[in-house]
């Protein structure tokens, strides 16, 4: 039995349709459905009904899906031993971080840590969601949590900080009437306008992802509560009087235990605390842009 036709099954069983899994796999939707196919003639009996709104579990997929599961954490964990018996300071080491700090705030420490071991080789995965380290789709996160949250209890790590939030507009458009620059706002009232100083002021325009805000900010489009760590970098970003600092999120660094005394993946976990607690006054608001 190919594992490959076992993961495939996997990602149709978990997203419930050929086009999910096959994003969920960077592969095309015609390879999906062809080997989805040809397992079920290989093994004689239909794993999904295809329905209207997707692909529908039957219950001989039901039968084999813990099976599947169950193997596919041995496949897991057979890597991860692997990983941890490669060489101490070199080799590969896959770290996932959310789009934000990466682009905007971790980028250039990140870049200090090849030059500092340039054996390790770095893979990053930037992206807005969560990897899952059990099934090494990364060896390390820095994942952003809200408040009170926790992070899956398979994993371990700390919280490295809390970041705060204040209010802030183009450096040129400070005193003038500003409209705010939303995000992701369903409701009328979202609860960062309720708790910002300008309760009142209408939501003129909205972005999907805080990358987007921070750069319509920058463009003039009016104003937004942005992570001061990000906005207290831009010399083209000013806090809004009174400068109100809020709290934001959490920020985590994450790994897996079978992993956790490796030493590429210690080094990294050292280095990166090193930096949030030395930027720690940033992170928590207060070095506001003159």
């Amino acid at each position: 039995m190919d594992w490959d036709d076992l993961k495939i099954f996997l990602a149709v069983a978990r997203m419930g349709s050929v086009r999910g899994a096959a994003v969920e796999l960077d592969v095309n939707q015609s390879t999906v459905s062809r080997r989805i196919a040809a397992f079920e003639k290989s093994i004689g009996h239909q794993l999904f009904e295809k329905q209207p709104t997707g692909y529908l579990i039957t219950s001989a997929g039901e039968e084999i899906l813990a099976n599947v599961e169950r193997i596919e954490e041995e496949v897991s964990a057979i890597s991860r031993q692997l990983f941890r018996r490669q060489p101490d300071l070199s080799g590969p080491l896959k770290v996932a971080l959310p789009v934000p700090l990466a682009i905007n705030f971790l980028m250039p420490e990140i870049a200090s840590f090849t030059t500092k071991y340039p054996s390790i080789h770095l893979d990053l995965a930037v992206s807005s969601g969560n990897t899952n380290l059990s099934k090494r789709e990364a060896d390390i996160a820095i994942r952003i949590v809200k408040i009170g949250g926790s992070p899956p209890p398979y994993l371990i790590g700390r919280k490295l900080v809390t970041y705060a939030t204040a209010t802030y507009v183009a450096r040129e458009r400070q005193g003038k009437n500003n409209l705010w620059v939303g995000i992701n706002d369903t409701e009328q009232q979202p609860d960062w306008l309720t708790d910002s100083d300008f309760a009142n002021t209408p939501i003129g325009h909205t972005v999907d992802e805080l990358v987007s805000q921070v750069q319509a900010v920058k463009a003039g489009m009016g104003m937004a509560v942005l992570p001061c760590c990000l906005a207290d970098t831009q010399s083209s970003l000013v806090r809004v009087n009174p400068g109100k600092t809020m709290q934001g999120r959490e920020i985590w660094l994450l790994t897996h235990p079978d992993l956790k005394d490796t030493p590429r993946v210690r080094i990294f976990l050292d280095f990166i605390r090193e930096f949030f607690e030395h930027n720690k006054p940033l992170i928590e608001g207060h070095q506001a842009n003159p």
